[in-house]
């Protein structure tokens, strides 16, 4: 009977051995992760805030920067009623649209910034872009958070249709 209670007590030992190596192990694991951080966080939040943005009412679906200075955003139409643009600033460079840049309910468009300040190739700007559009004869003034990269984009027909006066 006493050989039945010390294999009992050794097997005891081992299962607490065991489970302290575990706790042991997982608090170092929560402590790399902590200090060195989730791998590609960074990129998949990156890519999350393009996706949440892009579903939004008003979406922003690219917004670039020339290393010259202008910006490019292009916006889609996620209401349920076609607006018509007639302001977008960025950075506090504005642009007024007179000439009729309506925006059906799931279109897509690109639209042209002048502004005069330079950036740096490869770069990545955040800025608040101020949106003023007329939707069912109403004035509506939005704010839409953009975080513009700095490439050397070409314009294309879209953008030479949509500049601003």
């Amino acid at each position: 009977m006493n050989s039945k209670l010390n294999k009992f007590v050794k097997g005891q030992g081992t299962i607490e051995y065991l489970v302290l190596v575990a706790v042991i192990i997982i608090i170092a694991l929560i402590a790399v992760v902590l200090i060195v951080g989730i791998p590609g966080s960074a990129e998949t939040s990156s890519k999350g805030d393009e996706i949440s943005s892009a579903s939004k009412e008003i979406g922003v679906l690219n917004a670039l920067a020339k290393p010259d200075g202008n910006y490019l955003i292009g916006l889609k139409n996620n209401t349920g009623s076609t607006f018509e643009v007639r302001s977008i600033s960025i950075n506090g460079f504005g642009q007024y649209f007179s000439n009729k840049n309506n925006l059906a309910v799931g279109a897509e468009k690109n639209f042209l910034i002048i502004s005069n300040e330079p950036c740096t190739t490869g770069t990545t700007m955040k800025f608040d872009v101020n949106l003023s559009f007329l939707r069912n004869g109403v004035t509506v003034n939005v704010v839409l958070p953009a975080s513009f990269k700095c490439t050397n984009f070409a314009l294309g027909t879209d953008e030479l249709n949509n500049l601003p006066n």
